[in-house]
């Protein structure tokens, strides 16, 4: 029987994954526990893809009962809106802030995976996660590499993203200067945990090779860091379905259904270029 209750926040997640690690952190922050399903580092998912279909690739997926989010701007937007924390919302920031989270996310996060080497990602691969799932991420990433073959930087690509990392991590250091946190709140916005996605990415990866002197940053993300994965309890996939199955959606807005969209089939396509 369908319920109304309050139902928990289960968090689809793989190991080792970035945006994962962000959501977790933000959770983290805002004292949510939550239930977490380990999804496998490569598809078929095939739990996640009876929540999400095709869309079951791209991990975090966010689960409150029947209702779920995809993309962590739309996780990040459901979190604020859970905790009343409208500094955590991607979609209610400064245009300024607006317009360097998408940098960020569509720019500087790709350079950083295109300027890395195998062996540094084989190196983080197994030093984040298990064995058995360092190996299944590698084996999945070579096999989706065959079908970009042509997305491969040359020489003189990867020399330009390295100098646009550079620039970026420079624009960083600046911003923080003698605050605690990117924003002029004492404690982190959207903007913190989207640029904590690459930064803490990238210092897993290679220490953040393309940084010098970012003294500003390391302090940073000691405390970004400092506030930890918060507390979780496993469950399997068959749990998060059931779940699913025997709660009620929340209503679908009014404004929403209006649109000529509403019924018809739609393609979308990933603004990061790593699916």
């Amino acid at each position: 029987m369908k319920t109304t209750k309050k139902q928990p926040i289960i968090l689809h997640r793989s190991l080792g994954s970035p945006y994962a690690r962000k959501i977790q952190t933000m959770l983290a922050h805002t004292g949510q526990e939550y239930l977490s399903v380990i999804a496998s580092k490569g598809v078929p998912r095939p739990i996640q893809e009876k929540l999400v279909g095709g869309y079951s690739r791209r991990i975090p997926i966010l689960q409150i009962g029947s209702d779920i989010y995809c993309d962590t701007k739309l996780i990040s937007s459901e979190i604020a809106k859970q905790t009343n924390r409208p500094e955590l919302d991607p979609l209610q920031q400064s245009v300024d802030d607006k317009m360097l989270m998408e940098k960020i996310d569509t720019q500087h996060f790709v350079e950083m995976v295109m300027t890395m080497s195998a062996w540094e990602f084989i190196r983080c691969s197994f030093s984040l996660m298990p064995p058995q799932h360092a190996c299944k991420l590698i084996t999945d990433r070579a096999k989706l590499a065959k079908k970009i073959k042509d997305k491969k930087p040359d020489v003189a690509t990867k020399i330009k993203y390295n100098h646009s990392l550079k620039s970026f991590f420079s624009e960083i250091e600046n911003q923080l200067g003698k605050r605690p946190f990117l924003g002029k709140n004492e404690s982190p916005t959207a903007l913190d945990f989207t640029a904590y996605t690459t930064l803490w990415y990238g210092h897993k990866l290679n220490g953040l090779k393309q940084a010098s002197k970012t003294k500003n940053i390391t302090d940073w993300l000691y405390r970004m860091d400092a506030y930890g994965t918060g507390k979780t309890t496993e469950i399997g996939g068959n749990t998060a379905l059931d779940i699913a199955k025997n709660t009620k959606p929340r209503p679908i807005p009014e404004n929403m259904k209006s649109s000529p969209k509403v019924g018809k089939p739609f393609s979308f396509k990933p603004t990061d270029g790593l699916s």
